[in-house]
C-alpha cells in the first residue's frame, strides 16, 4: 500500500480539480524554444484540509508542473500573487481540467482578486528594471 504522500503525488498529477496551461503559452509569447508551464490546485485529503498534515504545493520538476492545495491556492489569491492569480483569467483553451470544485473557485474571482497584485507586480517590474539598469538601493 502506498504512503499517503504518495498517493497524494498521485492525486496531484492525475486528479486535480483546476489545471491550466500557464506562463509563456497562456500569454501568447512562447517560441519554438518554450516548455509548458502547467499549474492547478486540488482538495486534498482531510487530514491536510484541517492542517493535521502539512501540504501547499507540489513540484513535478520533469514537467514544470506545479499543484496547489487549494487552501494555499487561495492564501496565494488573496495576498495577489501573479502566478496563481493568472489561473482565475485563463480561457478555456489553456484549461486542462477543471472539476465541481474547481468551477466553484473560480466562480469567486471578482470576490478574490483585488488590486493586491498591483503592488505586487509593480515591485517585481521595479526590481528587475534596477537589475537590467545595474541600479542598485542602498
Amino acid at each position: 500500500m502506498k504512503k499517503i504522500e504518495e498517493q497524494l503525488k498521485d492525486r496531484a498529477k492525475d486528479n486535480p480539480d483546476y489545471l491550466w496551461i500557464s506562463g509563456s503559452n497562456l500569454y501568447g509569447m512562447n517560441t519554438d524554444r518554450s516548455d509548458v508551464d502547467i499549474r492547478g490546485f486540488m482538495f486534498p485529503y482531510f487530514d491536510y484540509i484541517v492542517n493535521i498534515k502539512k501540504f501547499e504545493s507540489i513540484e513535478f520538476k520533469e514537467d514544470d508542473h506545479k499543484v496547489y492545495s487549494a487552501q494555499y491556492f487561495l492564501k496565494l489569491a488573496l495576498k495577489g500573487d501573479p502566478l496563481v492569480t493568472e489561473g482565475f483569467f485563463a480561457d478555456a483553451k489553456h484549461i486542462l481540467k477543471c472539476s465541481v470544485f474547481g468551477k466553484e473557485i473560480m466562480a469567486l474571482k471578482d470576490e478574490i482578486i483585488s488590486n493586491t497584485i498591483y503592488g505586487r507586480i509593480m515591485g517585481y517590474s521595479n526590481g528587475e528594471w534596477r537589475k537590467a539598469m545595474a541600479i542598485r538601493i542602498v
